[in-house]
């Protein structure tokens, strides 16, 4: 079997594609981080490692949605935190997510 070729690995991944924007979100509530920052948490939280494309097309999305905002350049690095706005936001999935999964987890484990 190839590698990546594992269903269940494949599962998984979508389950966290689909999770990456609140995931991303939640960190840059918690500190300022730049691109590699955000890959590195990710991998150490969830053990999947995601491209740095795949981080800064999101990142591109979220700020083009006023989410989260550059706030600075260090050493070739690009630095962002989330705005108000992004705050509401992730107050509102925080809260919405964890009644959808709370079930979902139930349903998985029962």
């Amino acid at each position: 079997m190839e590698i990546g070729a594992d269903p269940i690995v494949r599962l998984e991944r979508g389950v966290m594609r689909g999770v990456l924007r609140p995931v991303i979100l939640s960190l840059l509530d918690k500190t300022t981080m730049h691109g590699y920052q955000i890959v590195k948490s990710i991998e150490k939280i969830t053990g999947f490692k995601m491209s740095i494309s795949t981080i800064y097309t999101i990142l591109g999305e979220l700020e083009k949605k006023g989410l989260i905002k550059r706030v600075g350049h260090q050493n070739g690095k690009t630095f962002y935190t989330i705005t108000r706005e992004g705050k509401r936001i992730l107050e509102g999935i925080r809260v919405r997510l964890k009644k959808r999964l709370d079930r979902v987890m139930e349903l998985l484990f029962s």
